[in-house]
């Protein structure tokens, strides 16, 4: 969660605002969230604290306590199936989805949620029923591409390809919500972008929306603030010693934030192909 996005959210300001603010029709809300004064109070996060999940520094207080929680004895179990031969029992899927209480990540409030969930609840059954038989043929009932929800795409797509919305992070919390929860509403390029959206920074995010609609760059004189600032790293790779040249890249790469680019010895080649034939 951005600044942006804790000050629209919670502040008291915003929250008078937002009764008469449609997010499709004004993604950037009204003019009174920039001129007000707003107050943010930070508070340290505590290593045995697992943080909440609405806190802005939530992620990333439970990521740098992650390390510590790993022990010799949690990884040796991990690795049972490979060390001892113990497979590891199958949990039915379904009893994820058939409770009578709602996922703990919706937070918003609609007048669809319960017919939403109600439609969860009717997927995973098509999808998983033959957990319940045995030597049932594995095949949906009804194809997934019958749950998808024509005007929800329409309107997350308007969200999602939106550069003032990728830029300042302004993402609907139903949109990051129902997607997590339901996401057979949206087809794969939907979902794809969202993947981008919510999981890369913004940059990348940006990059992505630019790839698949270049006209965005064309239609207007603002590229300069369109634009992602991407540090782009590029290797040569030989044929001959493609695995072993492959791991130096990723050990010296692995953790760069940097986009790579991957080009074959005394070969000419698009850098998108040949990185995609390469990975």
């Amino acid at each position: 969660m951005t600044v942006y996005q804790a000050v629209r959210q919670y502040s008291l300001q915003a929250e008078e605002e937002r009764e008469s603010t449609d997010d499709e029709a004004n993604p950037l809300g009204r003019a009174g969230i920039w001129t007000k004064t707003h107050t943010i109070w930070y508070k340290p996060v505590r290593e045995d604290e697992d943080g909440s999940k609405d806190a802005v520094g939530g992620k990333r207080g439970r990521a740098q306590t992650a390390p510590t929680k790993t022990s010799p004895r949690n990884a040796k179990k991990q690795d049972e199936l490979w060390h001892d031969g113990v497979c590891p029992s199958v949990v039915n899927p379904l009893e994820t989805y058939l409770t009578s209480e709602p996922p703990e990540n919706i937070t918003f409030e609609d007048p669809s949620l319960e017919v939403n969930l109600l439609l969860r609840v009717l997927h995973s059954i098509s999808r998983f029923w033959f957990y319940l038989y045995e030597n049932a043929v594995c095949k949906e009932i009804i194809a997934t591409s019958e749950f998808i929800n024509s005007k929800l795409t329409a309107k997350a797509n308007r969200q999602l390809q939106d550069p003032l919305v990728i830029m300042t992070g302004n993402i609907p919390t139903w949109l990051i919500e129902l997607g997590k929860t339901c996401p057979f509403f949206f087809p794969f390029d939907t979902r794809q972008m969202l993947f981008y959206v919510t999981a890369f920074d913004r940059d990348r995010a940006m990059q992505r929306l630019l790839d698949t609609n270049p006209e965005i760059n064309q239609s207007d004189s603002q590229d300069s603030r369109v634009a992602p600032r991407l540090d782009r790293k590029k290797r040569t790779i030989n044929r001959d010693e493609l695995l072993k040249q492959a791991e130096s890249v990723m050990q010296d790469l692995g953790s760069s934030r940097a986009m790579l680019e991957i080009q074959y010895e005394n070969e000419v080649q698009i850098i998108s192909v040949t990185f995609k034939h390469w990975f």
